[in-house]
Order: structure tokens, then sequence, then C-alpha cells
């Protein structure tokens, strides 16, 4: 992490790194929740 001595361009920075985590994020969720579906939905037949 460096040091600046611009607060604004540092707190502007820190956004567009805190989104781009929140949607690493959300995009992380989503492929769980359609592999846990995928799975079920193989699985299902199997098992009934």
């Amino acid at each position: 992490m460096r040091i600046t001595v611009n607060r604004e361009d540092d707190t502007a920075e820190y956004r567009r790194w805190a989104a781009e985590r929140a949607d690493r994020r959300t995009d992380r969720f989503w492929m769980g929740v359609v592999g846990v579906t995928v799975t079920l939905v193989l699985l299902l037949p199997l098992i009934f």
C-alpha cells in the first residue's frame, strides 16, 4: 500500500477497488448457486 498526499485520489481508488471486490464476491456467490443447482439437478435422478 502506497502513501499519497492526495486523499481524494486515494478514496476514489479505494472505492473503485471495493466495488471490484464486491463484484467479484457476487460473481463467486452466483457461480456457487449455479454449481449447487446443477449438482442437485444431476444428482436427483440418481437419488430418486
